[in-house]
């Protein structure tokens, strides 16, 4: 049944469905990543200036593609999550609709869309844990005090110190 389901989504529209949603997505996110960045900061570090302050500040001190930190994680989970919700919730309907009757209920269509968010968000949390440390992470001196680092260099290698220094798959659901 679950193989049925899958492969009557595996069309050519879907596809496409899911490629300008994912493109639609990764662009409207990249346009809101500056104030996104900010959001962050602000909830992390409250250093209690305005956000056009913020905005000069990051930009004088980190550079203007700083804005954008954490973004590239952001547009990678966009297409995931829009393929495990598109998914779920044809597969979660046809599980919970009821065959006697000939129209889905708004209750069957409500817990449809539940099941489908909560598989989305399960299977692409990690990736939102990366863009909120990516995007709150701040330059620092080395330990020579030669060079400024940054904590994670990218995506994955923020995954993979979260996995291995930090408690595994648990690690990565916190």
């Amino acid at each position: 049944k679950f193989r049925a389901a899958v492969q009557s989504l595996m069309t050519f529209d879907t596809i496409k469905a899911l490629a300008a949603g994912g493109t639609a997505g990764a662009l409207a996110k990249t346009v809101v990543a500056p104030l996104e960045r900010i959001k962050i900061l602000f909830q992390v570090h409250n250093e209690g200036i305005s956000i056009l302050n913020s905005l000069k500040q990051i930009v004088r001190q980190e550079g203007t593609m700083s804005l954008w930190n954490g973004n590239m994680a952001v547009c990678v989970r966009v297409v995931p999550y829009s393929a495990v919700q598109y998914v779920s919730y044809d597969f979660a309907k046809s599980v919970i609709y009821s065959r006697d009757s000939h129209k889905v209920t708004a209750s069957q269509r409500i817990l449809s869309g539940s099941c489908a968010g909560v598989s989305a968000v399960l299977c692409t949390y990690p990736l939102d844990l990366v863009r909120v440390r990516l995007a709150c992470q701040r330059p620092r001196l080395s330990a020579d005090g030669l060079r400024i680092t940054m904590r994670y260099s990218g995506i994955l290698d923020c995954l993979t110190k979260i996995y291995v220094k930090e408690g595994g798959v648990r690690a990565l659901y916190r």
